[in-house]
């Protein structure tokens, strides 16, 4: 094993970490650009000035959020790693499966948020491991 692969097997888990984090700094700046775009109705003025959207702007939100760490967090540990290239999509998606039913268990408030952030977390997390395996398997 040369210095680069033992260091790309060093890294593939920093960087699904780092996947989640981009996407944690892009949700938001996103909110706060919704917030920035609140209707007055919706301004709530009390100690600290807020807007308090519809439920399902928020859960809008944090479901492309979640869509969006788990194409990232497979995608960029899949693309590091140095071997198993098959195999290495769906040991992250599992991993990242694991840590987001425990931020889904702690985000979603009714059966609607629950529905929403696990259908596209991982939907969209199984998808992008199904086509790194399919593309790495030929």
């Amino acid at each position: 094993m040369s210095k680069l692969e033992a260091l790309r097997w060093l890294l593939f888990i920093p960087a699904s970490v780092a996947g989640f984090y981009l996407v944690l700094i892009v949700m938001m700046v996103a909110q706060t650009y919704v917030e920035s775009l609140c209707p007055e109705q919706y301004v709530f003025v009390g100690d600290i000035e807020y807007c308090i959207y519809p439920s399902w702007v928020n859960t809008l939100l944090t479901a492309v959020g979640g869509a969006l760490t788990a194409f990232l967090v497979v995608f960029m540990g899949s693309i590091i790693a140095p071997g198993y290239k098959r195999l290495m999509p769906y040991l992250l998606f599992v991993g990242g499966a694991i840590i987001a039913s425990y931020m889904i268990a702690l985000i979603g408030k009714s059966i609607v948020e629950y529905l929403v952030l696990g259908l596209s977390t991982f939907g969209v997390g199984i998808l992008t491991a199904v086509l790194l395996a399919k593309r790495y398997g030929s």
